[in-house]
């Protein structure tokens, strides 16, 4: 497995947050991943200028989608600012239980800090000095 140092992150029933790094012969960083009754929706990698991603899983598509920002930490930020706006990527879905799922969007948002802060965490201690 590719994801190293798992930190999971429970927002309610049915949907959490893993939190990794990744180190892969395509790039390297902090990544985050949201799931909804155990199926990933959404995956941001973070590696850096022209290798910083981020996938919508939706009926079996794997859309990516890359970032304009350079660095790991801007695009950690705009991780953060993507995922405060959840429901934009929900009312697009394909699937219906995605789709129609509700978010406690208190406790939701409360989390995207811990989240930043760990992935911010994992370039520090594992990543910085290599780029």
């Amino acid at each position: 497995m590719s994801r190293n140092d798992i930190y999971k992150v429970t927002v309610q029933d049915n949907l959490y947050f893993l939190v990794f790094h990744k180190n892969l012969p395509i790039g390297f960083g902090s990544a985050v991943s949201l799931y909804i009754n155990d199926f990933e929706f959404l995956k941001f990698d973070c590696f850096g200028e022209n290798k910083g991603h981020y996938h919508i899983y939706d009926n079996k598509l794997n859309e990516t989608i890359y970032f304009t920002e350079k660095t790991p930490q801007e695009q950690i930020n705009r991780t953060c600012e993507l995922i405060s706006n959840i429901n934009l990527f929900l009312i697009k879905s394909n699937k219906n239980y995605i789709k129609n799922f509700k978010i406690d969007m208190n406790i939701f948002l409360n989390k995207i800090d811990l989240i930043k802060n760990k992935l911010l965490e994992f370039e520090l201690n594992f990543y910085s000095l290599l780029r």
